[in-house]
């Protein structure tokens, strides 16, 4: 029996250091509660000086953008991937920069806080930025 138990506990111990070694901690989006305000700026969009309009996210939109970004997994090895844009945003503890990457594959990638992430889809983001694009009253 404790020979059992040995065993048990080291094949946990050995796959719990495979699962996080590869991938690390996941991102842990801001809590809807506290975001005041969602600044998006769409690539696609850039103007002739090269730089995108800046456009304020419906706050209907921003718990889908944080559920995109909430749990994706750290990328210790990040692909050269295409940038979509970015978006600020603005918590009661500050300010979250998230530059948004499309990517070849069905998720998506981020990078915020000088890490970057694997999580979400490129369609998602996308569809988000889309948003941004289209003017609005609040």
């Amino acid at each position: 029996m404790k020979l059992l138990s040995a065993t048990a506990i080291a094949l946990v111990f050995v796959v719990g250091c495979v699962v996080v070694g590869r991938g690390g901690a996941a991102f842990v989006a801001p809590d809807e509660s506290e975001v005041s305000k969602i600044i998006a700026y769409d690539w696609d969009s850039a103007g002739p000086d090269g730089r995108p309009p800046e456009t304020t996210l419906p706050k209907a939109k921003h718990a889908e953008l944080l559920q995109l970004l909430d749990g994706a997994r750290r990328d210790r090895t990040p692909a050269k991937w295409e940038v979509l844009g970015r978006v600020e945003i603005t918590t009661d503890d500050g300010l979250v920069e998230v530059n948004l990457f499309s990517t070849s594959k069905e998720v998506g990638a981020f990078r915020s806080g000088g890490k970057y992430y694997r999580g979400g889809s490129t369609a998602g983001f996308q569809r988000i930025l889309d948003l941004a694009d289209k003017p609005r009253t609040e």
